[in-house]
């Protein structure tokens, strides 16, 4: 067999008849090439893994146990990919006649083009932007303030492309839109892979950057055409505001990895006094129209988020620490907890003394294994205490939590349990927990002898693993978040748990400062959650 010279690869995700139409075009639009077709399937439900193998037995399938997001998907087909270049195609995208010979062609007359993105159209044939520039102060500064509506069309076509830029000629850009994109195999090999840090949205964007610094060009070929619904995936899984969020903090987390602190929230800051001006035109003479309520919601976010980073610097000081530190605040957390658990006050306290050794021990373990004053990847020793107290009054048969490292929580959960003498626990931790916990130790090091007898460590992604630990167990009196602190990925957790906690079961999340997620997730439950020092949420259903 000829060696393939392009590898398909399309990603999947409960779109069986877009990703059908999409396979379709593939087979025809690519039958003058030599080409290899890769599917990988994240977990769809909707019979998409049965039509491929049926429909397209050429393509090779890969089928995944649970959503493992676009850029980790796309990277299982790209070590497996035998092509010169690789064709990065989403699943709600489909090929026109003569696309991939145009950008094959564009790479053949520019050997120093990493990436070629084609022209993107809807189906009813319109242009659809897909090329931007990278990111910078001034530009954003421009954008901010409208001063394009000063500068000739030629000038902002070059400078901002975007929907500035009619897409009628080839250019050099900063970043592609995802939804197709042709990368040769040798700059992918010094690049490196889709960043998985990334879940969706931003990946490719991060990857054309990467590109740029080392190097390598980034073009736009308007002889190749491809036709893009937009949405398919993500549709199906987020609603458009929730959508238009998760877009918002891909692009910030690329601009962190990208560029300086100051660089980073000077374009934050411009993007919020965009937003904002954008909003209020809006209000004043669009409102209710869809464009009216996308701005409304873009500037609520960004404001969210600087509120967010503000709330975080205050509480950073020796005041906020002080106040979280005291008994005044303690002793209300105790108050507010033990009576949401029905608890009698002194009994629960009687649970934080019992707990008050393993704390000072647990203390000296950590600081003694990681040096002194070091207690990386370590839940608040009075928050451990805390969840001690709540898992002896409530005596959960089951729990279930996220985030293990060095196993703070979980010690302090199995040590309640061995004196409920009932309970077992089920932790889901990543394999590899570098900066959490000290060389040569395994996650959960703490966790020792009999106590073990109680505990399930699993070592897998969360989003593959906990629903169908959720729905292996049929329910689970407490649920623990401690994995990453990303506003999605809390969301997601708290969603995932929350429907298979039993009536009075518990759900706790540390970290609840990091963003908003735990108080929108409350809020949407219309259950009043507590929070000890900005940090340890309980949540009672």
């Amino acid at each position: 067999m000829t060696a393939p010279l392009v590898s398909v690869i399309i990603v999947s995700y409960n779109t069986k008849e877009t990703l059908r139409r999409c396979l379709e075009s593939v087979r025809t639009r690519c039958a003058d090439i030599a080409h290899e077709v890769l599917v990988v399937d994240n977990a769809s439900a909707d019979g998409s893994p049965a039509m491929v193998r049926e429909d397209f037995p050429e393509a090779a399938l890969i089928e995944n146990a649970g959503n493992a997001g676009f850029a980790k998907a796309n990277n299982q087909a790209l070590r497996l990919m035998k092509g010169e270049y690789a064709l990065l195609l989403n699943s709600d995208a489909f090929l026109r006649p003569g696309s991939v010979e145009a950008m094959l062609s564009c790479m053949d007359r520019h050997p120093g083009a990493a990436m070629v993105g084609p022209k993107l159209l809807d189906e009813s044939g319109r242009t659809v932007p897909s090329t931007y520039p990278l990111p910078s102060p001034w530009k954003e500064t421009l954008l901010a303030l409208r001063a394009y509506l000063l500068l000739p069309a030629a000038i902002n076509a070059r400078v901002f492309l975007g929907s500035f830029f009619k897409h009628d000629r080839p250019a050099e850009a900063g970043r592609l839109t995802g939804a197709c994109v042709l990368i040769r195999k040798r700059a992918l090999e010094e690049i490196g892979p889709l960043d998985e840090d990334f879940f969706f949205y931003g990946e490719v964007h991060d990857w054309c950057w990467r590109a740029g610094k080392k190097g390598w060009k980034v073009l736009f070929c308007p002889g190749g055409e491809v036709v893009h619904l937009g949405g398919a995936s993500s549709g199906a899984s987020w609603p458009s505001e929730e959508r238009l969020k998760i877009n918002l903090r891909e692009q910030e987390r690329m601009l962190a990895k990208n560029l300086g602190t100051l660089s980073r929230w000077w374009i934050m800051s411009c993007r919020l006094f965009g937003t904002g001006t954008a909003a209020l035109a809006n209000a004043l003479f669009r409102e209710g129209r869809p464009e009216a309520r996308r701005a409304k919601a873009e500037f609520s976010w960004f404001l969210g988020r600087f509120y967010g980073t503000a709330a975080w610097i205050l509480k950073k000081n020796r005041a906020a620490r002080a106040f979280y530190s005291s008994g005044f605040h303690r002793g209300g957390t105790v108050r507010l907890l033990s009576g949401e658990l029905g608890c009698d006050a002194a009994l629960f306290r009687s649970y934080l003394d019992e707990a008050a050794v393993l704390a000072g021990e647990t203390e000296r373990r950590l600081t003694e294994a990681a040096g002194r004053g070091a207690r990386a990847g370590a839940m608040d020793l009075f928050g451990a205490r805390l969840l001690y107290a709540a898992v002896r009054a409530l005596r959960p048969v089951s729990a279930v939590e996220t985030g293990v490292a060095n196993g703070v929580s979980s010690l302090f959960i199995l040590s309640a349990m061995e004196r409920n003498g009932r309970g077992k626990l089920h932790s889901i931790d990543l394999p590899e927990a570098e900066g959490f916990i000290p060389a040569g130790r395994e996650a959960g090091w703490l966790v020792e002898g009999g106590l073990r007898a109680r505990w399930r460590l699993i070592i897998g992604d969360t989003r593959e693993l906990l629903p169908a630990l959720l729905s292996e167990l049929g329910g689970t009196g407490l649920f623990l978040h401690d994995s990453a602190h990303t506003e999605e990925n809390m969301l997601f957790e708290y969603r995932t748990a929350w429907p298979f906690l039993g009536s009075g079961g518990l759900l706790i999340s540390d970290d609840t400062g990091f963003n908003r997620a735990f108080a929108g997730f409350a809020s949407g439950t219309g259950r009043k959650p507590i929070i000890y020092s900005d940090r340890l949420g309980f949540l009672r259903k």
